[in-house]
């Protein structure tokens, strides 16, 4: 009876704007949903490991069936806006590349992704702005629920918590933007015929607003999508970037799919 809407991608770029137009096709205040609804903080996708709360995956599982009983819940009641064949359901999934399999088994290959991708330093700019500012001496630290998830990405690739708050800052986001990337062309998302990949940039942003808002068969004008002032940053961060993103674009066309590297040349 629902048809899902799924924004994936890393934070920090453009996620949360394309929901609220979402929202606002619906006819629902996007500031009025429970973010456990709309946002990407839950279900919290985790891989498979143990620690003191137990399995992560269970976890996962019994989270996943939290959400679908929320859904049933708030949309039978308020969804308003029906899109072949199903009530038009938005949601921001970060983590859903982390078990994309199970999410594909139980919302079908019929839902919709919209993949939002941003030049990292421009990513870890607004990361940044959202937590504070650098740290001291430019390491890493946890501040913020997205430097929490670029701790957990180092820890399951090995490296120890201690090094990883000893390393600096842009290295660590900079690993965590590239592996997570790779991971979302290993879930084979880019590739499915119901993805979309939306680049980070006001023309972009609203020209797959429109595209929807056609599809939705709505007369109705997206918002203004704000961008940001371009970061300032040294050539070494410059030139540790541009590795990074030629390494996701030779990943993606390794396997199949094409990277959208010169949508990514602005650092907004």
């Amino acid at each position: 009876r629902f048809r899902f809407f799924f924004v994936i991608g890393i934070p920090r770029t453009g996620g949360t704007y394309l929901v609220k137009q979402i929202f606002r096709a619906i006819g629902i205040d996007y500031t009025e949903v429970q973010n456990a609804l709309a946002h990407d903080g839950f279900p919290d996708l985790a891989f498979l490991s143990f620690e003191e709360r137990g399995n992560l995956a269970t976890n996962s599982i019994l989270q996943l069936a939290e959400y679908l009983t929320m859904v049933e819940i708030y949309f039978t009641e308020h969804g308003k806006l029906a899109h072949k064949g199903g009530v038009v359901v938005p949601k921001k999934f970060t983590k859903a590349i982390y078990s994309f399999p199970l999410v594909q088994s139980l919302f079908g290959t019929d839902s919709n992704y919209l993949i939002t991708l941003r030049h990292p330093l421009a990513m870890i700019k607004s990361v940044l702005d959202k937590s504070g500012g650098l740290p001291k001496e430019g390491r890493f630290a946890v501040r913020s629920a997205i430097e929490r998830w670029a701790m957990e990405d180092w820890v399951r690739w090995g490296e120890t918590r201690q090094n990883v708050l000893k390393m600096a800052y842009h290295e660590v986001m900079l690993g965590y933007w590239k592996r997570y990337h790779y991971q979302l062309a290993l879930a084979g998302i880019p590739g499915m015929t119901t993805a979309k990949i939306v680049p980070y940039g006001r023309e972009a942003m609203n020209r797959a607003v429109e595209e929807m808002y056609r599809d939705f068969g709505l007369d109705l004008a997206p918002e203004e999508f704000k961008v940001g002032d371009p970061p300032q940053v040294d050539a070494e961060q410059e030139a540790a970037a541009e590795k990074v993103m030629d390494q996701v674009a030779t990943f993606w066309q390794d396997l199949g799919v094409a990277f959208p590297r010169e949508a990514l040349a602005d650092r907004i």
